[in-house]
């Protein structure tokens, strides 16, 4: 989606550097983009007008975690002919937390704002306003709020309940609570506060790494604040996806054991009913009318009533054995099996209430067109189920290979790897 054209009314400040002895001039800010398949030209351009508005002098790093798609690849690595400007691209997929590890490493700044790349800028953000703010705290949010109407109808669920969320993101609400109502969509801090901490490598898939980043400047009594300085969010999902990364999220949920220490919705409502013994109830309930639950969730005018009770039912049915293993490595060796691989792989990913799974895929010299639709399949532009949800390029299927022939799990076969290396979403 492009940028709309803004216009950015802030007052005239001096310029702001951060000298370091014997390394002459060091950008004060350091601004964190990481991105998976999504172009960032609109919103670097706009935050390099604003900076130069407000003459602050900043660095952008922009985290590529290991993109599949060509045209943002190419897109955003010519963003590296601007100045002050970097293209980090991961080897493979770290994911969404140690990405963002990563680029605060990388960073020159004595401060670093975290932005989505699925974020746009508004009339009102202000830079100058994030560093005035940090005089006095050394972490501060400034929000995000929604478009007015919905840009994407089959993005209905999404925005209903961002929509919803909208009217508890005023600074005044968000700071009753201000540790819980932290997002890393949009949050400024001291570069060396945040390397103390850093947010925790358990969150490798969708959810909860920065409600736990939270957890941790509790814990540390960082002083945090929140301010009205938001950006919009424009990268909306379809309902099927947004649901299956729900579904990511609970397993995550699950699979942290405790740590988000009574801040989230769904777990604090299933001890609840654990406490009343309702639970197996509620878990019976859920797996009889999943279905209907989801044709109301996957429609033209979801319930975020619904949306609620499936959260709830879906992590009842998480199967205890999920708990803190991770996801599941399955490798399948094939050979001229273009008919049947399409069904075995759909098969695999459409199975329910099960921890993410890492399907590694090796050809046995085949000679058919196993290899061209599995290469279709990882190369799409069309993220349409979870079989396509989250492509990885292959990455580590060599080693996987090569460590499966010496301890001699396939010593018949002659493995050649292919590149993809896809993560299949619970």
């Amino acid at each position: 989606m492009k940028s709309e054209q803004l216009v950015h009314t802030t007052s005239k400040v001096t310029p702001l550097l951060s000298q370091k002895e014997g390394q002459g001039s060091m950008p004060i800010l350091s601004i964190l983009i990481p991105t998976y398949n999504y172009n960032v030209c609109s919103l670097v351009h706009d935050l390099i007008a604003l900076s130069q508005k407000e003459q602050i002098e900043v660095e952008i790093i922009i985290g590529d975690d290991a993109s599949t798609k060509a045209d943002c690849i190419q897109q955003n690595d010519a963003l590296e002919q601007l100045p002050n400007l970097r293209v980090l691209h991961n080897g493979h997929n770290l994911g969404r937390a140690e990405n963002r590890n990563q680029l605060a490493r990388e960073s020159q700044g004595e401060w670093i704002l975290f932005i989505d790349s699925d974020a746009q800028v508004t009339p009102e953000f202000s830079l100058q306003l994030y560093l005035k703010a940090g005089e006095h705290s050394e972490v501060v949010c400034g929000g995000l709020y929604h478009p007015s109407t919905n840009p994407m109808p089959e993005a209905s669920l999404r925005y209903k309940y961002e929509r919803r969320a909208d009217q508890k993101r005023s600074a005044a609400f968000r700071s009753k609570t201000p540790y819980q109502h932290l997002t890393t969509f949009n949050i400024f801090m001291r570069r060396s506060t945040f390397l103390k901490i850093q947010f925790d490598k358990d969150c490798k898939e969708y959810g909860y790494e920065d409600a736990l980043f939270g957890v941790e400047l509790k814990k540390r009594h960082v002083s945090i604040s929140h301010i009205d300085n938001p950006l919009v969010h424009v990268g909306l999902e379809p309902n099927d996806i947004y649901l299956k990364k729900t579904e990511i999220a609970l397993h995550t949920l699950v699979s942290l054991q405790g740590k988000m220490q009574g801040l989230s919705h769904v777990e604090n409502a299933a001890h609840r009913l654990q406490q009343f013994h309702l639970a197996a109830i509620f878990k019976d309930s859920f797996r009889l009318f999943s279905p209907l639950l989801r044709k109301n969730l996957l429609g033209n005018n979801p319930s975020l009533f619904v949306f609620s009770l499936y959260k709830l039912g879906y992590y009842l049915n998480i199967e205890p054995t999920a708990l803190g293993g991770g996801p599941i490595t399955i490798v399948v060796p094939f050979h001229n099996r273009d008919s049947f691989l399409p069904l075995t792989l759909q098969s695999i990913a459409d199975t329910n209430n099960r921890p993410p799974l890492h399907l590694i895929l090796v050809d046995n010299q085949s000679t058919d067109k196993s290899v061209e639709i599995v290469q279709m399949i990882s190369k799409s532009p069309l993220l349409q189920n979870p079989l396509q949800e989250l492509m990885r390029l292959a990455t580590k299927v060599l080693h996987f290979a090569q460590h499966l022939i010496s301890i001699s799990l396939i010593p018949t076969m002659n493995l050649i790897p292919i590149s993809s290396h896809i993560s299949i979403p619970n």
